[in-house]
């Protein structure tokens, strides 16, 4: 073997010498490695480690402070765009791995807190629908949009996907469903509504507080009295006696 330079460990290799040795980026040449350097292996017996500006691993290998990497040119680095979503060059500190288009599907929300075509940022909810985005969101009588329910917002169904909770002035259901306080009803354009005549009787839209069911024309009989107390032809208020006779009344 050949003597080794000062400096150099004893080393074997062509011609006899594989001395220690580093290049300008601290590499082992095809030489051996001086102190300091660490054994290495590529492209003439040397893969350096050494990062890029991006603490990505160069094809030279990787230097203090770098991670392993993989990609082209043998460098997958992590870093991460404005939306802290990973490139299709790996996921910075910070980032999710994450799938999509170029290898990047991002954690974004919309201004509605939906979660976009890119993904689901902290603090939105996985959604589905168009383009990959179902978002919760209220319309002003906080009825479910056919983009979802917002939060305080109730699952409903109904004409583009929104059966909303929502009352007419009389608290009756309307054909966009019921809300608050409101009770189901059944009738025309899905409301039967409860409301009541000035003398307490039940219209044929139905029943409120305080009305008792009725039958009779348009839905109606009222409960009634004529001037000697006997039920008329709409029936019988509070303090009239049932009677019978022509137009069903026959006075006591």
């Amino acid at each position: 073997m050949a003597e080794a330079n000062p400096g150099c460990k004893a080393c074997s290799g062509p011609k006899g010498c594989m001395c220690c040795k580093c290049t300008s980026d601290d590499c082992c040449t095809d030489e051996g490695c001086s102190a300091g350097c660490k054994a290495c292996s590529g492209p003439k017996g040397c893969m350096c480690c050494k990062c890029t500006s991006d603490n990505c691993c160069t094809d030279k290998g990787c230097s203090a402070g770098c991670k392993a990497c993989s990609g082209p040119k043998g460098c997958m680095c992590c870093k991460c765009t404005s939306d802290d979503c990973c490139t299709d060059e790996g996921c910075s500190a910070g980032c999710k791995a994450c799938s999509g288009p170029k290898g990047c599907m991002c954690c974004k929300c919309t201004n509605d807190d939906c979660c976009t075509d890119k993904g689901c940022s902290a603090g939105c909810k996985a959604c589905s629908g168009p383009k990959g985005c179902m978002c919760c969101k209220c319309t002003s009588d906080d009825c479910c949009t056919d983009e979802g329910c917002s939060a305080g917002c109730k699952a409903c169904s109904g004409p583009k996907g929104c059966m909303c909770c929502k009352c007419t002035s009389d608290d009756c259901c309307t054909d966009e469903g019921c809300s608050a306080g409101c009770k189901s009803c059944s009738g025309p354009k899905g409301c039967m509504c409860c409301k009541c005549t000035s003398d307490n009787c039940c219209t044929d839209e139905g029943c409120s507080a305080g009305c008792k069911a009725c039958s009779g024309p348009k839905g109606c009989m009222c409960c009634k009295c004529t001037s000697d107390n006997c039920c008329t032809d709409e029936g019988c208020p509070v303090g009239c006696k049932k009677c019978s006779g022509p137009k069903g009344c026959v006075c006591k």
